[in-house]
């Protein structure tokens, strides 16, 4: 269950992923940690931008498929997050993918705009708990405006600062190249 005073909201692209995570006979998670959640449907940018709301934490978990929602790692997106959230809070991105880098990105836009980067450290330190095979390790980087907000993961031994790297992307430059994992890239044809 939520703590008391915690308010959830989901922004979600899916109505099919709503209904299934509403069905008690399948998943209880929702109905038993927050059964009064308000649940926005559409794209999470577009949804954001007309609910006024400003959040602690602002979670954004949609880039561990192939095709990444890149519209969602821009300046102009980026934007939009820091003004929906609170001046102590903290902008995560579960970022976990087998072909893409996303921190170096990440990490333009946060030193561009005056704020702090972190990634965790999961899949890079042997001691780390282990949240999956190597294959699929989870990558979570968090942006705050204030340093102090982030010190505690990183004094935890499982994150790092990162920094800036290039420039950031925008909704009209987005060099998806420049992300990729050489190592983990196969190109087909002649």
């Amino acid at each position: 269950t939520a703590a008391p005073g915690t308010h959830l909201t989901f922004f979600e692209l899916n109505p099919g992923v709503v209904r299934l995570a509403r069905d008690t006979s399948l998943f209880q998670t929702l109905s038993g940690c927050a059964p009064d959640a308000a649940v926005h449907l559409g794209d999470a940018r577009l949804t954001l931008e007309r609910v006024r709301e400003r959040y602690h934490l602002l979670v954004l978990d949609a880039f561990s498929s192939d095709a990444i929602p890149t519209h969602l790692l821009t300046r102009e997106a980026f934007a939009l997050y820091r003004e929906r959230t609170e001046p102590n809070g903290i902008i995560a991105y579960h970022v976990s993918n087998r072909f893409l880098d996303l921190a170096p990105p990440l990490g333009a836009l946060a030193e561009e705009s005056g704020w702090w980067a972190v990634q965790s450290l999961s899949a890079a330190r042997p001691e780390a708990p282990a949240l999956g095979p190597p294959e699929v390790s989870t990558t979570v980087i968090a942006l705050a405006a204030d340093s102090g907000s982030l010190h505690g993961l990183v004094a935890s031994g499982y994150w790092r600062w990162i920094e800036g790297s290039g420039r950031p992307w925008t909704d009209d430059w987005t060099p998806l190249a420049s992300a990729l994992r050489l190592g983990r890239a196969a190109v087909f044809g002649k």
